[in-house]
């Protein structure tokens, strides 16, 4: 027996690779890249509450424990994420970490040691406002009023509208028209978040 009589003919592989995209195509299966990651809802839904294991005490020792001199006025600040984040319905969990991640654990320094765009003396736990290159941000008369305007930016970010925002780019009136145009895109890959 010959290699070719091994092979089904052409026109048979041909139906074969047809019937296979079509059975794809039927399932709506598609390859994992192209349906890209399932991020987490930041916002609750009602009855949708953090998990019971997450307490401030619990954060606020997770930063001790990773924060060398930390600032006094930052003690007790799961306490404020929590209580914001109550009242706006935000995972404030998720808040609480963002913020870790764009403060270096309230350090404000890079990875490198050097002093970061934000000065801790902005109360400003997100970034808003700076865009690289030495541009400070926007400031907040406290702790409280930052991690608020954290809190708000964040529903602008899931596009929702905020009525009255600490941080005047938090409003979402332009960000969420870019979001919606970004969201029907992507699942063209035509769509660039940075």
């Amino acid at each position: 027996m010959s290699d070719r009589s091994a092979m089904p003919n052409r026109p048979i592989r041909k139906a074969l690779l047809i019937g296979a995209l079509l059975a794809m195509a039927v399932a709506g299966a598609q390859p994992a890249s192209a349906r890209g990651p399932v991020l987490p809802e930041i916002r609750l839904a009602p009855g949708q509450a953090v998990p019971a294991c997450v307490t401030p005490s619990r954060l606020n020792r997770h930063l001790t424990e990773r924060t060398n001199n930390l600032d006094p006025r930052f003690r007790d600040i799961a306490r404020y994420y929590k209580l914001h984040g109550e009242a706006l319905r935000i995972r404030w969990d998720y808040a609480f970490y963002q913020m870790l991640l764009e403060t270096n654990y309230l350090s404000y320094k890079t990875g490198s040691g050097r002093w970061g765009d934000v000065d801790p003396k902005q109360n400003n736990f997100a970034g808003i406002g700076t865009t690289g290159g030495g541009v400070p941000g926007d400031s907040f008369p406290d702790v409280s009023s930052g991690l608020l305007a954290q809190m708000q930016h964040l529903i602008a970010y899931s596009g929702e509208r905020v009525a009255k925002p600490l941080a005047p780019r938090s409003s979402g009136a332009p960000r969420c028209a870019r979001l919606e145009r970004c969201a029907r895109s992507s699942a063209a890959g035509r769509c660039s978040w940075s």
